[in-house]
Formats: structure tokens, sequence, C-alpha cells
């Protein structure tokens, strides 16, 4: 399986990793906070409170433009590894009660999965 750092991630123009959800940075990776707009939110990996990228009052990333991301080429770590088609098989392979609730409790989760499945048709990876 080729390791996601390397993968070239087909995005699309939807946009939809860049709305309505947190953008954690990761000092680790290189990300540093003080070249962003950062709030401080509790991190679901952690718990703790992390720096994420802020948002518009409509849910949006601080940076996505009308034209798409406005800070494409320093954008952080999980910009450019997040692959919709990772989130559809990990979803996708969950037991199907658990997989249910997931998709009916999250408008969020739900979009990304059929956005996943929809560029898993067209530019399919193998199960990670």
């Amino acid at each position: 399986m080729t390791d996601p750092k390397e993968r070239i991630v087909p995005c699309g123009t939807c946009q939809a990793c860049c709305r309505r959800e947190w953008i954690f940075l990761d000092p680790a990776a290189g990300d540093v906070a003080e070249i962003y707009e950062t709030v401080e939110a509790v991190d679901p990996r952690s718990g703790r409170l992390a720096k994420a990228l802020a948002h518009k009052e409509n849910g949006d990333c601080f940076y996505l433009g009308a034209q798409g991301c406005t800070i494409h080429s320093y954008r952080p770590r999980i910009c450019r590894q997040f692959d919709c088609r990772v989130h559809y098989l990990a979803v996708a392979k969950k037991p199907a009660r658990e997989r249910d609730r997931a998709l009916r409790d999250s408008a969020n989760v739900r979009e990304m999965y059929e956005i996943g499945r929809a560029m898993q048709k067209k530019y399919p990876i193998g199960e990670e």
C-alpha cells in the first residue's frame, strides 16, 4: 500500500473537508500555529485543547475563499494528507450498526462518506 504521505490525493472541488470540521494543527509535523488564524478546541483524538484553524461564521475554514484554499502552498499537514477515500473505507468496514449510526447521526460523516465513495469508484485505492 502506498504511504499516505506519498500518495497523490485526487481532490475534487467539493471542499467538504474545509467546511464545518476542525482542522487541528500538528506542530510535530511542522505546522507553525503562529502563521495561522487559530482557536483552541478540544481535539477528539487526545481529549485536550489544541490549536485549530479558525472558522468563519458559516463554519467554513477561515482560509476557504471563493476559488478554494487561500493558503494552499503552506496549508497544514492534515490538509496535505487528508483523503476522503480513506475516510470512506474506514467507515465502510465498521460493523453495520456502528456504521449506520455514524452515518445517521452526523451529516458531516455522511457527506464525507458519500464523497469518498464516489472518489473511490473513480480513483480506487486499496484498503489502508
